[in-house]
């Protein structure tokens, strides 16, 4: 029964990094296509730039983004990446220690 409860905590921790890591990548990719001066016009480009345009909301305007003949640094999304796996990595600690049931996992 522990290990049954321990694997559950396990696969609820993985979903959460799994997630995290969808979220990371699509802000890393937001990031090398501004480094890369991609077209915003492009398909991809875009699709990029609107899914992310969410989760970079709370950090616009943050810092400024320096730039140069169209290249961007995106300072504010490399922030929010650290931002969110700082989150990740609360929620699954937080999740570990709330629902073990071994006192010693703590």
């Amino acid at each position: 029964m522990q290990a049954d409860h321990e694997l559950n905590i396990r696969k609820i921790n993985s979903v959460i990094w799994w997630m995290a890591g969808v979220v990371e990548s699509l802000i890393g990719l937001r990031v090398l296509l501004k480094i890369m001066a991609a077209n915003p016009g492009n398909p991809f480009a875009n699709f990029v730039y609107a899914i992310t345009d969410l989760f970079l909301l709370p950090f616009q305007g943050l810092t400024a983004n320096p730039s140069s003949e169209g290249m961007v640094l995106e300072v504010s999304s490399v922030v929010a990446m650290i931002v969110y796996l700082l989150i990740a990595w609360m929620i699954t600690e937080l999740i570990r220690v709330l629902m073990s049931r071994n006192p010693n996992n703590l």
